[in-house]
């Protein structure tokens, strides 16, 4: 009977150690990847910063400039990757001839002094830019000039009409316009009373050979008439000799009779 429980125990042990066998697993682990905290930091290296190479002054050419007139210059920086910069105001201007072109307080103005030429230039720390030349000329005069007016003679001649009995005498009568001074003058030996007259004041004085308003107030050789003209008409000058005796004729040399607007 022992026999048999010792065989039944040594069957059950096999079959232990066989499912044991068969029910075992391998478990495999996987490590997670390591990682670092902050992650890594990658360093860019800029590039240089530009560098100033050179100044110049604009315009290379500038235009003439009058005394006692301002003209505006200016100033550029130029850098290494070729830009360009204004600084007209953080620059020294300067001229090297301070008789003919100067800058005040504003920068870039140059003020015009005497004629000649003055050459200009700018400078920054370390530079200065290539001189430029600036040409100042005298200033313009205005010069009113006043011609006199030029009188134009209507009637210059020995008597081109005999009116009357024979001691007057009148010139053809010519057209002016309002604001016209005609001066009636003549040489004569004997005593004369000159007249300027307008058309209808001629025809009466052929008329009636009275004396009108327009009688000069002298007598004798050279002594002129002067009238101007209100209204434009046609106008006769008139040599009378009232004092004359009916017939004679007056020794009359010149009688002119001139216009000026």
């Amino acid at each position: 009977m022992k026999k048999i429980y010792s065989i039944i125990a040594i069957i059950l042990a096999i079959i232990a150690l066989s499912v044991s066998g068969c029910s075992s697993t391998t478990t495999v682990i996987q490590q997670a990847p390591t990682s670092s905290y902050p992650p890594p930091t990658t360093t860019t290296t800029p590039p240089p910063a530009p560098t100033l190479i050179s100044i110049t002054v604009t315009p290379s050419y500038p235009p003439d400039l009058t005394v006692g007139n301002t003209e505006q210059l200016f100033c550029t920086a130029i850098y290494s990757d070729g830009s360009a910069t204004d600084i007209t105001s953080q620059v020294t201007w300067s001229s090297y001839n301070t008789s003919v072109a100067v800058f005040y307080s504003s920068p870039g103005l140059v003020t015009g002094i005497n004629s000649g030429v003055a050459v200009i230039y700018a400078e920054s720390p370390g530079f200065m830019s290539a001189p430029i030349s600036l040409r100042v000329i005298p200033a313009l005069t205005t010069t009113t000039i006043t011609t006199p007016a030029i009188p134009t003679i209507l009637w210059s001649e020995q008597p081109a009409k005999v009116l009357g009995s024979g001691n007057t005498f009148s010139s053809p009568g010519f057209y002016v316009q309002a604001g016209t001074t005609l001066t009636l003058s003549w040489i004569a030996d004997s005593n004369l009373t000159g007249f300027i007259m307008d058309a209808n004041q001629y025809n009466n004085f052929q008329q009636s050979h009275l004396q009108f308003s327009y009688e000069s107030t002298g007598y004798g050789s050279n002594t002129p008439t002067t009238f101007t003209v209100l209204a434009s008409d046609t106008y006769y000058g008139v040599i009378y000799n009232g004092a004359s005796v009916l017939g004679a004729t007056p020794e009359l040399q010149v009688v002119t009779l001139t216009a000026k607007r």
